[in-house]
């Protein structure tokens, strides 16, 4: 009777213990299980910010590609004023014509503030244009439409 009595107690104990463990996985399980369910929503936005992050960084390689290409373009567009520039001695022509020098600089000045405002991206009336149109080398971004 003894050894029934100990053997009942035993397999109660053991019933206990192992639905406690029961209980208590199930509760370890329900937790990871929604541990795991934020880790995935969690990367999920992880590998969206990266696939936006490279498509950016694509544009960002593209634009810096042309306004490196214009940059390029605008300095050989210096230099070749710079030369023409240096062709002439400005100061002798200045004292021998001087209102024919001043008139051809304050047109150029003019139409380099024109084309930059245009560059800026201002609209431009139908006299300025026509200005521009003039001297295309002032304004060699201008499209002549």
């Amino acid at each position: 009777m003894k050894l029934y009595v100990l053997l009942g107690v035993s397999l109660i104990t053991l019933g206990s213990v192992s639905a406690g463990y029961f209980w208590y996985s199930q509760d370890k399980i329900a937790s990871l299980e929604e541990v795991n369910v934020e880790l995935k929503l969690t990367n999920e936005l992880n590998k969206d910010t990266i696939e936006t992050l490279q498509e950016n960084y694509k544009e960002l390689k593209t634009v810096h590609t042309t306004l490196e290409n214009a940059f390029k373009t605008a300095s050989n567009q210096n230099k070749l004023l710079e030369e023409k520039i240096n062709k002439h001695d400005l100061n002798l022509l200045a004292n021998k014509k001087p209102t024919l020098v001043e008139k051809r600089i304050n047109k150029a000045t003019n139409n380099v503030f024109l084309c930059f405002e245009y560059l800026s991206g201002a609209v431009l009336s139908e006299e300025e244009k026509n200005e521009l149109k003039k001297s295309p080398s002032d304004c060699p971004n201008f499209t002549y439409d």
